[in-house]
């Protein structure tokens, strides 16, 4: 009750100072009178109602806070991997075949020679068999020269003879080398008459001179074989 007591006097008090303060100033503002009637009013409520049972106040629920947005834009979320398809739903990979590599046009071949396009000497004489001739030869010549200076008189004979062998020596170098065709019997023959003529000349000496019997058979037997080798060009 002491409770009571004390909030109704500090009612009245309230209440006397709103009529005082009218009193004393009239020229407060509307809104200062209101309040002191508003004020006196409710004081008369509340004296109105002491002693009643209270009734029960409502629960005022204050308004949840509202949420202020950030002053500085957020960073954009990450997005998520795309789902990758399953094997049914990928689609296959068309692959283009690859072009054709290019082949180089083939080089024309050249026709196979003809059976005489490359004919040398080599391919009629063995090597042995042209060492023999040209060693044969020049020995020959060698021993004409040679005679020119034991006879005098009769150089321009063996000088001839020693110039046979000199033309036998210069065809044989000169089919050397690759020939279009087997040489012409035309040049052939000087050589094969030299070599007859010697033949029949040392027979002859063998019968004249049987001394020199052995010499001639060997030179008549080189003759030959230097025939036999000029019938293979």
């Amino acid at each position: 009750m002491k409770g009571c007591c004390g909030l109704i006097a500090l009612l009245l008090c309230c209440g006397a100072g709103g009529y005082a303060a009218i009193s004393v100033d009239p020229n407060l503002p509307g809104q200062v009178v209101a309040d002191g009637a508003a004020g006196v009013g409710w004081a008369a409520g509340v004296l109105s109602h002491i002693g009643a049972t209270p009734r029960p106040q409502p629960v005022v629920v204050s308004p949840l806070p509202l949420i202020t947005p950030p002053s500085s834009p957020s960073a954009p979320p990450t997005p998520s991997p795309s789902p990758t398809p399953s094997p049914s739903t990928t689609h296959p990979i068309v692959v283009a075949p690859a072009a054709p590599p290019v082949t180089p046009a083939p080089s024309p071949t050249p026709a196979p020679p003809v059976a005489t396009a490359y004919w040398t000497i080599n391919s009629a004489w063995s090597t042995a068999d042209r060492a023999w001739a040209i060693y044969t030869l020049e020995t020959d010549r060698a021993d004409d020269t040679a005679a020119e200076q034991r006879f005098p008189t009769e150089a321009w004979y063996y000088a001839g003879w020693a110039q046979h062998w000199s033309d036998a020596l210069t065809l044989i170098s000169g089919l050397e080398y690759p020939q279009t065709r087997p040489p012409q019997q035309v040049y052939l023959a000087p050589a094969e008459d030299a070599f007859a003529e010697a033949i029949a000349l040392h027979e002859a000496d063998e019968q004249t001179t049987p001394a020199n019997t052995a010499w001639d058979s060997m030179w008549v037997a080189y003759y030959q074989r230097l025939t036999g080798l000029w019938e293979l060009l």
